[in-house]
């Protein structure tokens, strides 16, 4: 992790991401410019939280460790989102690794400084609860997805990174990522794709899948896709 000194960097991010309001006067004095490089950790399981970060440039995943060995992929992250929301209130130490994918660049506030003025503001609180709100949907939505097959789970998830415009979803990490993020094996998933590409609903080339059928698609991911 470097600390960058620079005041009009974070103004930039600040501007960017509309977060004028959100941080206040009291907490902008306290800002610093974190970045991370690839591969590097942001944050790990039962390390100390010194810090709240908006996450606002690169890309990373959030998992944990299962007691055998093996990542769970939670999902992943790009800005605008935030590390350490639910640490504010109840955690000192995070639950969580978070490992950046590509060079990423965080606004820091130490954590004790957000409890002791961020909750005094309201925008602060407001924009916090949305956030942890999102997370929770998302964990609800998750656990329910891992009723389904998995044939359904990845056509739900092709579903909802699709760029409607040209119909192609971009893998955002690697397809490995992709199978601990769907609860599968790689050896599994690839067996799925395959199949999907034999049955000319889908092609790939790379990191992109192409939706060569849509309503087949659709009809795959039964009722847990809202379109």
């Amino acid at each position: 992790m470097k600390n960058i000194e620079d005041k009009n960097k974070i103004k930039h991010y600040i501007q960017e991401y509309d977060l004028d309001k959100v941080i206040g006067k009291e907490l902008f004095s306290y800002c610093e410019l974190h970045t991370f490089d690839k591969g590097e950790y942001i944050c790990q399981t039962e390390q100390e939280v010194n810090y709240f970060y908006f996450f606002v440039e690169g890309k990373a995943k959030i998992y944990t460790l299962l007691e055998n060995g093996k990542k769970s992929l939670l999902r992943f992250y790009q800005p605008l989102n935030v590390l350490g929301d639910v640490e504010v209130f109840h955690y000192n130490q995070y639950r969580v690794f978070v490992e950046a994918l590509e060079a990423c660049t965080c606004i820091g506030i130490p954590i004790k400084l957000v409890r002791k003025h961020g909750i005094h503001n309201a925008n602060f609180l407001r924009f916090l609860g949305t956030h942890l709100a999102k997370k929770l949907d998302s964990i609800t939505f998750k656990s329910s997805m891992s009723l389904y097959p998995l044939e359904a789970r990845l056509a739900n998830y092709i579903l909802e990174n699709n760029q409607k415009e040209n119909n192609i979803c971009l893998i955002e990490s690697n397809y490995v990522d992709l199978a601990e993020l769907l609860g599968s094996s790689y050896r599994h998933l690839n067996r799925i794709i395959i199949k999907l590409i034999g049955d000319r609903i889908i092609d790939k080339k790379g990191k992109t899948i192409i939706i060569i059928n849509l309503e087949a698609l659709k009809a795959l991911s039964g009722d847990c896709y809202d379109s």
